[in-house]
């Protein structure tokens, strides 16, 4: 098992790229070794889902669940998954910034995401659309990204807006325990 310590992720607002670059790296680590990869540190809902994005199957932090006693365990699994309606949330979900520029980073580097040419197919479009306003800023680079067309400087433009948005705490969600 490979574990990546919760100390990372501290940094991860002040310098996400490069936190993503180096667990990105780690779970490919992993998967040449065919070994676990467990993040540690995932204490909010944002951070959750950025991990999910970059591809993290197993983590654990407070943002998951509080220690517990093992007698505790089933009755936390029943409240974990009700919250979620007995679904997580899909990779096709956008939630919050770091998640949008988790998104962004991967599908940069050839990740899961193929642009269908279609707006309402894009997880980042409809992202956009839930930020009103502030949203619209952006939004001309994710339709070239949509669409294949100028993706590199439209690429960089999304990557340093979402940076930002990221570094000034924007959207910022709590805990979700």
């Amino acid at each position: 098992m490979i574990k990546v310590d919760q100390g990372l992720l501290r940094h991860i607002r002040a310098m996400p790229l490069q936190i993503f670059s180096v667990v990105r790296s780690l779970l490919d680590i992993g998967a040449d070794f065919h070994d676990v990869v467990v993040v540690e540190g995932l204490e909010t809902g944002d951070v959750i889902e950025a991990m999910r994005q970059l591809g993290c199957q197993y983590g654990q932090g407070f943002g998951i669940a509080r220690p517990m006693a093992p007698e505790a365990l089933f009755d936390w699994h029943t409240q974990f998954q009700s919250a979620f309606g007995g679904q997580i949330p899909s990779l096709n979900e956008i939630r919050s910034d770091l998640g949008a520029l988790a998104f962004v980073w991967l599908l940069l580097r050839g990740g899961q995401y193929k642009g269908t040419g279609n707006m309402k197919d894009c997880a980042l479009a409809r992202w956009l659309l839930t930020l009103g306003a502030p949203g619209k800023q952006a939004w001309p680079w994710v339709e070239n990204l949509c669409h294949g067309r100028d993706s590199v400087e439209s690429g960089r433009q999304l990557t340093d807006w979402l940076v930002a948005r990221v570094q000034a705490g924007v959207k910022q969600e709590e805990p979700v325990a």
